[in-house]
C-alpha cells in the first residue's frame, strides 16, 4: 500500500487523488477520519481538497476538520501525507493540544497512521482509513443524507439538529459559551399583509443577515418558525451583547423594499452567558426569557438574561 505525492517531494499534502493500492489492480484511496466516539459518531471527514497541503482538526469551525466538542482544543492536531522509504505515509502531530493526541491508546506528539489506526483527540474517538472510490461514493450519497436532514430547506441554516445533545454542558471548564435567541417582531403581519412568499423571504433575508454578523465561529440556527439562535463560543456577557447589538443593527437596516415595500425589519432578542456546569437547555432557555422580555419591553431591542 502506498499513497501516491500530488504536490512535490518535498512538501506535505493530502488532495483528492491522495494516494494508490498498490498492485497490479492499483487504484486510487483517499484518506479519511470516521468518528467512532464523539458529538456526530459516524461522521467522516474525507481530505480530499485538491493541492491541500495539510489539514486541522480542532474545535473551530473554520478547521478543515472541526470537531465541535469541548475535550478538543481548537486547533488540535495536524494531518498531512509525507514521502517515507518505500512509499508515502498519512502523518498526524499534536499542535500543543490541552488534552493531547493519541494513536492506537499511546500519546503522541508527532507520528505516522495506518488504515485501521484508532486515533484519540481528548475524548473524540476516530478511526484512520483509506477510501477506494466505492466507499467514497457511500460517503458523498450518506453525507448529502446528513445535509438534508440538518440544513433549513428555506434559510439555509442549521436546524436544531446541529446543537446536539440539549443535556450536555455548554462550555468546558474555564471556557466561556453565549446564547442569543431573535424573534422577529410582528412576523404574522408580513404573512397577512404581504403573502407568504414575503414572508418566506423576509425569513430568508434574516437569516443570512445574522449569519453575517456573527463571527467565523459562531452557529447560527433556525430554532423554528420566526425565532433564531445562535450560539457563541468563547463569548462573554460583553461581547454576547455587543454581537446581538450588531445583529439587530444590520436587521434594522437590511433593505426589504423588494419583499415588504414600506416596512423594515424589526427583531427581539434574548441573551444569556453560560454558567458553570450549565447545560445547553438551561442557557438557551435563560435566553429565551430574557427575549420574552424584550418582547414585552418594547420588542426591537436586547435583554440579558
Amino acid at each position: 500500500m502506498r499513497l501516491r505525492p500530488t504536490v512535490s517531494e518535498t512538501a506535505p499534502t493530502i488532495a483528492a487523488t491522495a494516494g494508490l493500492l498498490a498492485g497490479r489492480t492499483a487504484i486510487e484511496v483517499t484518506p479519511a477520519l470516521t468518528m467512532l466516539e464523539g458529538p456526530s459518531p459516524g461522521q467522516v471527514y474525507r481530505m480530499a481538497a485538491t493541492g491541500r497541503r495539510a489539514y486541522i482538526a480542532g474545535r473551530a469551525s473554520v478547521a478543515d476538520i472541526p470537531i465541535p466538542d469541548s475535550s478538543v482544543s481548537r486547533r488540535h492536531a495536524r494531518l498531512w501525507v509525507e514521502l517515507a522509504e518505500g512509499g508515502e505515509r498519512a502523518m498526524i502531530e499534536d499542535l500543543a493540544s490541552t488534552n493531547g493526541t493519541w494513536i492506537n491508546g499511546s500519546r503522541t506528539e508527532r507520528g505516522g497512521l495506518e488504515r485501521g489506526d484508532r486515533v484519540m483527540l481528548g475524548s473524540v474517538v476516530l478511526r484512520f482509513d483509506l477510501l477506494d472510490p466505492v466507499e467514497v461514493h457511500v460517503v458523498e450519497e450518506l453525507e448529502q443524507q446528513v445535509r438534508s436532514a440538518s440544513l433549513d430547506p428555506l434559510t439555509g441554516l442549521q436546524t436544531r439538529r446541529a446543537v446536539g445533545d440539549l443535556s450536555a454542558p455548554a462550555c468546558g471548564p474555564g471556557e466561556r459559551m453565549a446564547a442569543i435567541i431573535l424573534d422577529l417582531d410582528h412576523f404574522k403581519q408580513v404573512n397577512d399583509g404581504f403573502g407568504h412568499p414575503a414572508g418566506d423571504a423576509v425569513l430568508t433575508l434574516a437569516a443570512r443577515t445574522l449569519a453575517e454578523a456573527l463571527r467565523g465561529d459562531d452557529l447560527a440556527v433556525r430554532w423554528g418558525g420566526e425565532e433564531f439562535l445562535a450560539l457563541l463560543p468563547g463569548a462573554g456577557v460583553e461581547a454576547a451583547l455587543a454581537i446581538a447589538s450588531r445583529v439587530l443593527e444590520a436587521l434594522k437596516t437590511a433593505d426589504t423594499s423588494a419583499i415588504t415595500p414600506g416596512r423594515g425589519l424589526s427583531a427581539s432578542l434574548g441573551v444569556a452567558s453560560a454558567q458553570s456546569g450549565e447545560t445547553f437547555a438551561s442557557l438557551i432557555g435563560r435566553a429565551d426569557r430574557a427575549l420574552y422580555r424584550a418582547k414585552l419591553a418594547g420588542r426591537g431591542r436586547v435583554e440579558l438574561a
